[in-house]
C-alpha cells in the first residue's frame, strides 16, 4: 500500500509553510521597526534629558529660549524650531528665537505677527498638527508643509508662549511625517519646557522676594541707626497707639524716659485737655482713619515747660493692608517760632516804614521769572492796586532815561556790578506828571555766582529834587550875601578902628602931658575905656568872621610858646602881681590850626584876667595839657570872680553876659565854641560864684608824619 502524499497534499502543504514564512517575516520586520521606533523613541528621550539639563543650568532667559528652538530640531528632527513669546499687555514687546532657518530681522518681526495671528485661532493648552491651522492671512507661514504647533498663555505674568516645529513644502520628501507620537511627544516637551519656565519665574520671584529681605534689613538697620542718632524724637506705638519705644532725643526733648512712657498714649503726657483742641481732634481723627497727618501742636515737657513740636505721624501696614504700628517724628520748633514771630514783627514794621516813607520795593526772582512789588510802588507809577507792575514800568520810564535803567539791570543780571543805584524819570500814569525816582538795585547770588534774585527799592525824590535846586539857588544868594558881608564886616571894622586908633593916640598924648585937671583927666579916662572896649569889640567880630568863611589850615606849632605869649601880654597890664603857671605833662608840640588855636586861648586866658579878683594878693591863672588815649585835654583854671549857677548854662551863647559889671561883650566864649566846633573838639566849663572858674577843651588827636618826626627830636 503506497502511503506517501501526493503532490496535492505537498503543494498544499508547502503553499502552507510559505504563507507562515511570510507572516513570520512582516512579523519580525514589524519587531523589527518596533525595535528601531523604540531606539528613536530612546534616542528622543535623551536628547529631551539632555535638554533639560542644558535648559535647567542656563540663567539666561535669552539663550535658554535659543535652547528650546535648538531642541525642537535636534528631538523632533523637523527642519527648524521657533520659539516664540509675546506679552498680552504689551503687544509690540516679543521674543522669537528662531533655529534652521536665515531670515533677516524684517521677516522675525512679520513672522511674530503672524505667530500671534495664529494663535488666536489655536486652542490653549493643545499640541497640533501644523496642517490644522488657518494660514489664510500668513504669507511667510504659508510655506511650510508641515509640523508642530503649541501655545501656552500664563495668566499670572501675562505671557503667551509658542513653540513650532516646521518642515517647508520644498524638503519635505526629506522629513519623516508628523505622526501622533510626535504629537504626543511633543506635549510632553512642551510640558517640561512649560515647568522649567515656570520654575525659573518662581526662582526668580524667590530672588527677588530675597533681594527685598535683604534690602529691607538694610534700610531697617539704617532706619535704627538714624532714629537712635537724630535729634528729632522718634516714637513707635502700637495699633491703637500706645507707646512700644521712644529714642533718645524723645527723653531729651520731654524729660519722660522710655520707661516711663512705655504703654501710654502720648496725648495722656504731653497735651493739655486745654491747649491746641483743634489740633488734638484732628490728630485723633487722622489716627482712627488710619491716615498720616503732620500738625504743630504745644507740648509740656515733664517739668511742665512748654514748646511748639512739629509732630509728623505715620502709619506702618503688614503684607496683609492691616494696621501694625504708628510712626511719630517730634522736632522741637520753639526757637524756629520764636524767630518766625520776630520775623514777622520785623516784616510788619519794614511794611508800615516803607508804606509811611514811601518806598517802593520789588524783587525779581531769577530761577521762577517771578516779580513781586508793594502797593508803594503801583502808586508811585499811578496805578491802582492790582495792576502787574512788570507791564507798566517799561513805557512809563522817559524815553531818553531807559537806556540807562536798562544798562545798569543787564549789569547786574550778567555780573557786571553787585548793586546799582539809578535815578530816572517817568510820566505818572495817573496825572502824567514828571516825577524823578531814584532807585537802588542789589543782586543776590549763591556761592557759585549765579544770580538768584534782584531786589530794589524805590523813592520818589522829586519835591527833594526841587528843593535841592531851592537850596543851591538859596546857597548862591548867601553866597553872595555872605561875600558882601564880610565885605561889609571888613570895611566896617577898618573903617571904624582907623579913627579908633587916632582917638588912642590923641588920649595918650593928652595923658602924657601935665596941662589938664583932675577932673578932666576922669572924663577923658572913660572916653579912652570906652575906645578900648568898642576896639575890643571890633576885633573880636572880626576874629568871628574869620572863623566863619576861612577853611581850617592845618600846621605843626608849640602850644607853650602861645601861651607863654599871651602870659607875657596880661601880665604888663596887671596893677597886681597874678600867679601865672604853665604846667605841661606831654609834647606841647601839636598838629591844628595855629590862628584858632591862638583865637581860642587868647579869650579863655583873657576872661580870666578880666575876671580874676582884684583885691586879693593871690590870684592865679593855671594852664594845663595831658592826653587821654586819642585825645588832648587843657585846663585854663582860675581864682577868680566865678560864674552863678543861673548864668553858668548860657555863657556860650552869642552878647551873653553874665553880670551887669562885665566888661566884654558877649562874644569871647561864643567865639570859643564856634572855633571848636570847626576843630572837632569839646569845650566845657566849671564854676562856682565867688571861688573860681576851670575851661576844659578837648581836642581830638591828628597824626602827622612831621610831626611824629619832631617828636622824636625833641
Amino acid at each position: 500500500m503506497n502511503t506517501e502524499p501526493s503532490y496535492e497534499v505537498l503543494l498544499k502543504q508547502f503553499r502552507e509553510l510559505q504563507l507562515r514564512v511570510t507572516r513570520f517575516s512582516f512579523v519580525e520586520q514589524q519587531l523589527i521597526n518596533t525595535r528601531d521606533r523604540l531606539d528613536h523613541e530612546l534616542v528622543m528621550y535623551k536628547r529631551l534629558s539632555d535638554f533639560n539639563v542644558d535648559a535647567l543650568n542656563e540663567s539666561s532667559e535669552c539663550e535658554f529660549f535659543k535652547r528650546v528652538a535648538e531642541a525642537i530640531v535636534d528631538i523632533f528632527e523637523v527642519e527648524s524650531g521657533i520659539a516664540h513669546m509675546r506679552n498680552i499687555n504689551s503687544p509690540d514687546q516679543f521674543n522669537i528665537t528662531i533655529e534652521g532657518l536665515q531670515i533677516p530681522d524684517s521677516l522675525k518681526i512679520l513672522l511674530a505677527q503672524e505667530i500671534s495671528l495664529v494663535s488666536t485661532y489655536s486652542a490653549q493648552g493643545a499640541v497640533l498638527n501644523f496642517k490644522e491651522l488657518n494660514l489664510e492671512e500668513c504669507p511667510t507661514l504659508r510655506e511650510f508643509s508641515g509640523g508642530l504647533f503649541y501655545q501656552y498663555a500664563d495668566a499670572e505674568s501675562g505671557n503667551v508662549y509658542t513653540l513650532i516645529g516646521l518642515i517647508s513644502k520644498h524638503n519635505a520628501p526629506l522629513y519623516s511625517a508628523i505622526e501622533e507620537r510626535h504629537m504626543t511627544f511633543f506635549n510632553v516637551f512642551m510640558n517640561q519646557v512649560m515647568s522649567i519656565v515656570s520654575n525659573r519665574k518662581k526662582s526668580e520671584k524667590i530672588r527677588d522676594q530675597i533681594n527685598t529681605i535683604s534690602k529691607s534689613e538694610l534700610e531697617l538697620k539704617k532706619l535704627s541707626m538714624i532714629a537712635t542718632k537724630t535729634r528729632n524724637g522718634v516714637v513707635i506705638t502700637d495699633s491703637k497707639g500706645r507707646i512700644v519705644w521712644v529714642n533718645e532725643a524723645f527723653t531729651n526733648i520731654t524729660g519722660y524716659s522710655p520707661e516711663e512712657v512705655k504703654g501710654l498714649k502720648p496725648k495722656e503726657f504731653l497735651q493739655h485737655p486745654d491747649v491746641d483742641l483743634d489740633v488734638q481732634k484732628a490728630i485723633g481723627e487722622a489716627l482712627e482713619r488710619q491716615e498720616g497727618i503732620e500738625v504743630t501742636i504745644e507740648n509740656f515737657t515733664k517739668q511742665g515747660e512748654s514748646y511748639f513740636n512739629n509732630l509728623q505721624i505715620t502709619p506702618i501696614f503688614d503684607e496683609s493692608g492691616v494696621l501694625a504700628n504708628f510712626i511719630g517724628i517730634q522736632r522741637d520748633i520753639t526757637k524756629e517760632r520764636k524767630y518766625q514771630e520776630d520775623l514777622l514783627h520785623i516784616n510788619s514794621k519794614f511794611e508800615l516804614i516803607t508804606t509811611k516813607a514811601y518806598i517802593g520795593i520789588w524783587e525779581w526772582n531769577a530761577e521762577t521769572n517771578q516779580t513781586y512789588w508793594n502797593d508803594v510802588l503801583l502808586d508811585q507809577f499811578g496805578f491802582d492796586l492790582g495792576t502787574s507792575f512788570i507791564d507798566i514800568w517799561k513805557r512809563q520810564v522817559v524815553a531818553e532815561d531807559y537806556p540807562t535803567v536798562k544798562k545798569a539791570l543787564i549789569d547786574l543780571y550778567e555780573g557786571g556790578s553787585e548793586q546799582e543805584q539809578v535815578e530816572y524819570r517817568i510820566l505818572r500814569n495817573k496825572d502824567g506828571a514828571l516825577r524823578n525816582l531814584n532807585s537802588l538795585t542789589i543782586a543776590e547770588r549763591d556761592k557759585n555766582g549765579k544770580l538768584q534774585r534782584l531786589i530794589g527799592n524805590v523813592v520818589d525824590v522829586t519835591e527833594t529834587r526841587k528843593w535841592q535846586a531851592d537850596v543851591l539857588t538859596k546857597n548862591e544868594e548867601l553866597k553872595k550875601i555872605n561875600a558882601e558881608l564880610d565885605n561889609f564886616v571888613y570895611r566896617v571894622s577898618h573903617d571904624l578902628r582907623s579913627p579908633l586908633l587916632a582917638i588912642k593916640g590923641i588920649f595918650s598924648l593928652i595923658f602924657s602931658g601935665n596941662s589938664i585937671d583932675a577932673e578932666t583927666q576922669e572924663y577923658l579916662q572913660l572916653a579912652d575905656a570906652s575906645v578900648n572896649r568898642l576896639d575890643d569889640t571890633i576885633q573880636e567880630i572880626l576874629e568871628y568872621s574869620r572863623n566863619s568863611r576861612l577853611e581850617v589850615k592845618f600846621e605843626l606849632f608849640d602850644i607853650e610858646q602861645i601861651v607863654k605869649d599871651i602870659y607875657a601880654d596880661l601880665k604888663f597890664s596887671a596893677e597886681k602881681d597874678v600867679d601865672f603857671r604853665l604846667d605841661l605833662h606831654c609834647d606841647s608840640i601839636i598838629y591844628s590850626d595855629k590862628a584858632r588855636i591862638k583865637v581860642l586861648f587868647k579869650n579863655l586866658i583873657g576872661n580870666s584876667f578880666k575876671y580874676r579878683k582884684k583885691h586879693i594878693s593871690n590870684a592865679f591863672i593855671h594852664f594845663e595839657m595831658y592826653k587821654v588815649d586819642e585825645e588832648i585835654v587843657f585846663k585854663v583854671i582860675d581864682n577868680g570872680e566865678g560864674i552863678s549857677t543861673h548864668s553858668i548854662g548860657r555863657v556860650f551863647d552869642m552878647f551873653y553876659r553874665g553880670t551887669t559889671s562885665s566888661v566884654g561883650t558877649g562874644l569871647g566864649l561864643y567865639i570859643c565854641k564856634e572855633v571848636l566846633s570847626n576843630l572837632n573838639g569839646k569845650i566845657d566849663v566849671e564854676s562856682e560864684l565867688g571861688v573860681g572858674t576851670t575851661m576844659t577843651v578837648i581836642l581830638p588827636i591828628i597824626r602827622n608824619k612831621e610831626k611824629d618826626e619832631s617828636s622824636i627830636d625833641r
